[in-house]
């Protein structure tokens, strides 16, 4: 089956994760969260680990995820009213 690209469609799609907390959690909870993640992100052996399982690590904080997120959002609505996809 060929990927998207071979199809000509200039688009990749990957699994990605993210930390998401209760809306009205407490500053300094968001606070420590995002540095937990970010300090466990730098960590070779976390690294090593997701490597094994061909993930790669790209962290990042709460302002650029939010964006990224949106980016892709809007990346995959537009494929889908491309496609005829969009019902709305």
């Amino acid at each position: 089956m060929p990927t998207l690209k071979e199809l000509g469609i200039n688009v990749v799609f990957d699994v990605n994760r993210g930390i998401m907390v209760p809306k009205g959690t407490p500053a300094d909870v968001i606070t420590k969260v995002g540095s937990a993640c970010a300090a466990a992100a730098k960590e070779p052996e976390f690294a090593q680990s997701m490597k094994l399982q061909g993930t790669d690590v790209r962290y990042m904080d709460r302002a650029a995820y939010a964006t990224w997120l949106k980016e892709a959002d809007d990346l995959n609505r537009t494929i889908a009213k491309d496609l005829g996809l969009l019902k709305r």
